[in-house]
């Protein structure tokens, strides 16, 4: 069976004879490559949120450091294990969150 030309997806429109076993397959197997779990670029964008709002609430990824700090993967003495969060934006975030809250009132 040939994929539609709109996202690859199996034809819907086929009499129910034609929609066996393995077009059944087809169906599943597309939509499990496509699913949020399994897409990469949504993938990404989400691991991206959670980083930012555990930096929000005070949590700090040390891989996403460790690539900033080391690119190269030094073996190098100066290159901390742990560094402590100061949540200096905290404030500045909340004060944005407040005034886009007070506009949507306005809506």
């Amino acid at each position: 069976m040939a994929y539609n030309a709109i996202g690859g997806f199996p034809p819907q429109q086929l009499s129910f004879s034609r929609k066996n076993k393995a077009w059944r397959r087809k169906c599943v197997d597309f939509e499990d490559d496509h699913s949020l779990l399994h897409y990469h670029l949504t993938r990404k964008s989400v691991f991206a949120m959670r980083v930012n709002y555990d930096l929000l609430n005070g949590k700090i990824h040390m891989a996403d450091l460790k690539m900033l700090l080391n690119p190269y993967s030094l073996d190098a003495s100066f290159i901390p294990d742990a560094i402590q969060h100061y949540p200096i934006l905290n404030s500045k975030l909340e004060v944005l969150r407040g005034e886009e809250s007070e506009r949507l009132c306005y809506l």
